[in-house]
């Protein structure tokens, strides 16, 4: 061996060498090639396989897929160690071209003993990266490794190798599959996987013989083929292992260009890594490349199966998109804040229907740099499910299309595009207080009209010169009338369309004909503010789509939003390297016309006339036909007149208008003009004040318009007659009937916007609500009655009348025969609340809280604020906070024991005039039950929660200070409100008893009370509703000025409970939807810290409410808050898109009941 020496590998002559049988080159990658000999022989090179080397011709014609390859090597000894490798490759193709690729094979020999021999004795061939015209290829060498021959090499033997296939790309070389006894595998998958991949690459077939859970068994294919191999699993794991192997390949392999094995999923393996790096490889490329690596020819339909399998493994099936839907919805509008993303599903059976996507980046910029022009488009999707995917565009400064939003629809129908415009407008409209002036571009076909006549009523709709244009073309196939046609509607002057009509109109009287069955103002340039003749969404974003519209729905949505992530980060960039005001297009534009126009006022000349001998003479007059030299020209036949006396003249001007003849004229005028913006404010007014009807002979006949009626007069109907089915949906919403909500959804089922009806219907019923409760405050009772009771009042009988004319005299009965039992009834309460009462007098169990912690002072809350100002929302966050939670608080409530007074109960079932009398007749009992359970948990140090309006301050004062002393005295209910004879006034709620005590049940001393005090601040407008709304829904009765009474005196004494407890809170609830507002908090001895913009709603109630109000204008003293701007009654009473709502809620109601009616009319 001369390890020193190198070794050139050069193509040699036509020569062939045998191995024997039992020899075999091994190629692997990343090795070298170390010959130590002057040995010449002749191989089968095959990239990455393990071939048998020493089979007939004949045979080797089977592994090269009917080729003839020989690899003429040429081993000489040189001192530069560089091996060369020439080769020639005999196959008749024009479509391969050269390709380097850089791959090693190692070759291993075995003897006839089956011996292999040792990791030193390898060959490796090395191919170099790079190619030169010779196709010479380096060879690396190595001093440690050896050469061994088989016996049947001849020294001075060449082989000759034909060129490799010429490739077009660089393939990946086939991986190594070796099968040996004791091979494992991880499971009989992979036992089978690699039997197949071996099969495949070594070019045989096999059978399967047996296969189950334990044992995998197969045989090659060819009959007189002795190989056969048995796998066997491992006991106690998955792993299977490879037992034994019979005999060896006698069969030279398979001669067709097929293979049993090559599967759709062994494709779809083989490909994996391509399609990974580029998706859109097409099935043809993958058929190549099996064939060029493989040298397997498959049938397209298996490429394209194996593709579909493993892109469908990559980024998921179409079903898991939909399924994933909704989440991907939430996920934008997460990730997205303020975008719009809506999908909807059928509510039969759940499939997908619709899906809206308009990201809140394209909404603002449309809305604030982007013409208010709008292109409709639509594209037809190519996915596995049908599609279309709908188009809503803009137009930036620069005329670039702007996409501002996206919609997929299952199927489209009539209703696809009046959804999509729907959608649309609720997005414009929740972006911007005024609804620009739009122009929209389509090409105007039914469906598209109908949406845009319903969604955008004032739009300009415009027709797509593109459109209209293919259309022509088709009734008239002739290019120069198309070209006169496309021309006329790009002229930019009226003068030149007609110019352009009447060159038309000659060419072809039946084209202009044609042309003037659309109006021009639907697609001349010369009408269109907008300037844009088609909308060319298609054509602009023709390569997002096509890129995606392949793919499953939401990778689709992903890709597209992909591209609007590029589009607005490219624009911004480039808009940010501008200077000037205006964009770059419209800069050279303006430039441009300052260049033409510079000296258009005065391009023209005026010539110098020379002096009269320098006249030439005069033409003959065309008109009278005369000589120039004999036509005299003479004066004419008016004289100026004398001129007026300068008397006379100075009597006309002092009769001419003076400054103060303008002065009167313009203060008439501005007075006018006063007068009727008045006039006008107060008939919009009175609209919306409900009609109240007073009876100055019978008092209490008052006669106030139902809510019904009401609603049915704010939508703009006449008669309510015309809307009975409305009229029923607004007494069930304001009663909060069961199931109301659900009515109006299926009063608008069969409309194709029903959801969108919906929300604007309960919305109007609000408004209305707002406004009905706004007026009238004196006759809250008569409100609450009407609203109660039936909408259409029966006949009244004779026993009716009688019951009502004594219904008085029957209530003072009732009241005097049940007042032993009121009184033991509010006792039985107290008893309950208490937790002593009996199992006789009651089965309620113990609701009294167990004695405060007893390393910790027990806790008074005072929970205060006017009725109607959302205490019980407050009080239900705080009985969350972990302090209350675990304390078992007692809360006490008058009105609770109110609405278990018997006699409460009984009296509000029998009707709702009394309501008033009957929550005064048990207001004093239930207060006392109140107190009584306030100083009982007291004097047992109980934490006590007290929920009340705190309007009264003498009681609330009282209160504190016998919660400050109750761990040293027991205390008991005092005489309360007295006036003595002298008209003195006493109050003394609370009488002291017994001797000092501080001792507990354990001998230990009774903490003091923590005294904290929770107030609810609301506007005042919006507590009267509340409180009237309440009223209904509990059946109870209320009286407004009490109401704003109890809000003042709360709102005035705030500081002053500040300045007593230990700790304060004020909470401000003016939010229609949301938790309270914290505006206001003390701790300790520190003093009131306030929010200083929210603090005015409290000063507001304390200074300058009006208790005896009747109406929101009169609520405050002037300005009146409620009424400002910012405010509800403004901002959502008087809303001035309300209007627009109105008409179209009151077009779908008429077309809903006119439907309904027809169904009534029509026999069964």
């Amino acid at each position: 061996m001369l390890p020193s020496l190198a070794t050139e590998l050069m193509m040699a002559g036509n020569h062939d060498i045998s191995f024997r049988q039992e020899h075999f080159i091994e190629a692997r990658q990343n090795s070298e090639l170390f010959p130590t000999h002057d040995y010449s022989f002749a191989l089968e090179p095959l990239h990455g396989t393990n071939l048998q080397i020493g089979v007939p011709r004949e045979q080797n014609e089977g592994w090269s897929h009917n080729q003839e390859r020989t690899l003429a090597l040429h081993s000489s000894m040189n001192h530069s160690e560089e091996q060369c490798v020439e080769g020639k490759d005999e196959v008749d193709s024009s479509e391969n071209q050269i390709e380097s690729y850089d791959h090693a094979f190692d070759l291993s020999f075995h003897d006839n003993d089956g011996s292999e021999t040792s990791e030193n004795d390898k060959l490796a061939l090395v191919v170099a990266q790079d190619l030169n015209d010779n196709l010479q290829l380096g060879v690396g060498h190595c001093m440690n490794r050896d050469l061994i021959p088989g016996p049947d090499i001849g020294l001075s033997q060449q082989l000759e190798l034909a060129p490799p296939i010429v490739q077009c790309r660089s393939l990946v070389t086939a991986p190594q599959h070796n099968l040996v006894v004791g091979m494992e595998f991880s499971d009989v998958l992979a036992c089978r996987r690699a039997l197949r991949d071996a099969a495949i690459v070594s070019r045989f077939e096999m059978q399967t013989v047996k296969s189950d859970k334990t044992r995998f068994t197969a045989k090659c294919t060819s009959v007189d083929c002795p190989w056969r191999i048995h796998c066997a699993k491992l006991p106690g794991v998955p792993t299977f292992t490879i037992r034994t192997i019979h005999g060896s390949h006698t069969c030279g392999g398979i001669s067709h260009l097929g293979h049993h094995q090559a599967s759709v999923q062994w494709v779809a393996e083989a490909v994996e890594e391509r399609l990974r790096e580029n998706p859109h490889c097409k099935p043809k490329e993958i058929l190549e490349e099996i064939h060029q690596v493989h040298g397997i020819t498959l049938s397209y339909k298996q490429a394209w199966r194996g593709k579909e399998r493993i892109m469908a493994a990559v980024r998921g099936s179409f079903e898991e998109d939909y399924r994933l839907l909704p989440q991907y919805c939430a996920e934008i509008k997460r990730t997205n804040p303020g975008s719009i993303a809506v999908a909807l599903g059928s509510p039969v059976d759940g499939s997908f229907q619709q899906l809206f996507i308009s990201f809140r980046a394209s909404i603002y910029g449309f809305l604030n740099a982007c013409q208010p022009l709008i292109a409709l488009d639509k594209i037809v999707l190519k996915s596995k499910y049908l599609g279309t995917l709908l188009l809503a565009s803009g137009f930036d400064g620069e005329g670039a299309v702007f996409p501002l939003a996206f919609a997929i629809i299952a199927e489209e129908t009539d209703g696809s595009w009046q959804w999509f415009l729907s959608e649309l407008r609720k997005l414009l409209e929740v972006n911007t207080e005024n609804m620009p002036k739009l122009t929209i571009l389509s090409n105007r076909d039914p469906p598209i009209v109908e949406g845009v006549d319903a969604n955008f009523p004032t739009a300009f709709h415009r027709l797509c010169i593109h459109h209209l244009t293919e259309c022509f073309r088709r009734d008239f196939n002739n290019s120069i009338l198309v070209n006169l046609f496309w021309e006329a509607a790009q002229c930019p002057t009226e003068p030149e369309f007609n110019a352009k009509i009447a060159e038309l109109s000659q060419t072809s009287s039946d084209a202009a004909a044609w042309v003037f069955k659309y109006p021009p103002s639907l697609w001349a340039t010369y009408t269109f503010e907008g300037a844009h003749l088609t909308p060319n969404v298609t054509e602009s974003l023709n390569g997002w789509i096509q890129e995606a519209s392949g793919l499953p729905i939401i990778q689709m949505m992903e890709c597209i939003r992909r591209q609007l992530m590029t589009l607005f980060n490219e624009r911004r960039e480039t808009s940010m390297q501008w200077s000037g005001i205006l964009v770059p297009s419209a800069q050279r534009q303006v430039l441009e016309a300052v260049e033409h126009s510079r000296a258009r006022t005065y391009a023209e000349t005026i010539h110098p006339v020379p002096d009269k001998t320098m006249w030439q003479k005069a033409e003959a007059d065309i008109e009278s036909g005369e000589d120039g030299d004999e036509f005299v020209m003479k004066p004419p036949r008016l004289l100026r007149q004398q001129p007026r006396p300068r008397k006379r003249r100075s009597q006309e001007f002092n009769s001419t208008t003076t400054f103060t003849h303008i002065l009167v004229i313009s203060s008439i005028g501005l007075l006018l003009a006063i007068a009727l913006h008045y006039r006008l404010r107060k008939l919009r007014h009175s609209k919306i004040i409900p009609r109240l009807r007073l009876s100055h002979k019978h008092k209490g006949h008052e006669k106030l318009e139902r809510f019904s009626h009401y609603v049915v007069r704010q939508m703009g109907f006449k008669d309510r007659r015309e809307c009975p089915h409305l009229c029923k949906l607004a007494n069930e919403y304001i009663r909060k009937s069961d199931c109301c909500e659900e009515d109006i959804y299926n009063f608008f089922s069969e409309e194709p916007d029903a959801d969108s009806l919906f929300i604007k219907l309960v919305e109007e019923f609000e408004r209305c609500i707002l406004s009905y409760f706004a007026y009238h405050w004196t006759h809250a009772d008569l409100m609450i009655s009407q609203i109660l009771s039936a909408d259409v009042e029966p006949k009244r009988k004779l026993k009716h009348i009688v019951m009502a004319a004594t219904r008085e005299q029957r209530f003072e009965r009732v009241t005097k025969n049940l007042k032993v039992a009121r009184v033991f009834n509010t006792l039985v309460e107290e008893m309950k609340a208490m937790g002593i009462a009996s199992v006789d007098d009651s089965e309620c169990t113990e609701v009294m809280a167990p004695v405060a912690h007893k390393d910790r002072s027990p806790v008074l809350l005072l929970m205060g604020g006017g009725m109607g100002a959302g205490k019980s929302t407050v009080l239900k966050d705080i009985l969350k906070e972990p302090f209350w939670a675990g304390a078992d608080a007692v809360v006490i409530e008058a009105d609770a024991f109110k609405e278990s007074d018997v006699i409460y109960r009984a009296l509000s079932s029998r009707g709702h005039v009394d309501m008033i009398k009957t929550a005064e007749f048990v207001h004093q009992s239930s207060t006392d039950a109140a107190s009584s359970l306030l100083v009982t948990a007291l004097n047992e140090g109980r934490d006590v929660i007290m929920d009340g309006t705190l309007s009264w301050v003498p009681f609330v004062v009282q209160t504190i200070t016998m919660a400050r002393n109750v761990h040293r005295h027991r205390y008991r209910m005092g005489a309360g409100y007295k006036v003595g004879e002298n008209g003195d006034v006493m109050e003394d709620y609370w009488e002291r008893i017994g001797e000092r005590q501080q001792l507990q049940e354990d001998g230990r001393e009774r903490k003091p009370y923590r005294i904290e005090l929770v107030g609810v601040v609301c506007d005042a407008y919006l507590a009267v509703i509340r409180g009237i709304r309440r009223a209904i829904m509990c059946r109870r009765a209320v009286r407004v000025r009490s109401q704003l009474r109890s809000h003042k005196r709360f709102a005035d004494a705030f500081l002053t409970y500040c300045n007593l407890v230990d700790n304060a809170r004020l909470y401000c609830t003016n939010a229609l939807e949301g938790s309270p507002k914290l505006i206001g908090w003390k701790e300790k001895e520190k003093t009131l810290l306030v929010d200083p913009e929210e603090i005015d709603c409290l000063k507001n109630v304390g200074k300058r409410l009006n208790e005896n109000a009747d109406s929101i204008y009169e609520l405050y003293s002037r300005p009146n808050p409620a009424c400002e701007a910012g405010s509800i009654w403004k901002d959502i009473v008087l809303s001035p898109s309300r209007f627009n709502i109105q008409q179209e809620l009151k077009y779908s109601i008429q077309k809903v009941e006119r439907f309904k009616q027809h169904l009534q009319e029509t026999p069964r």
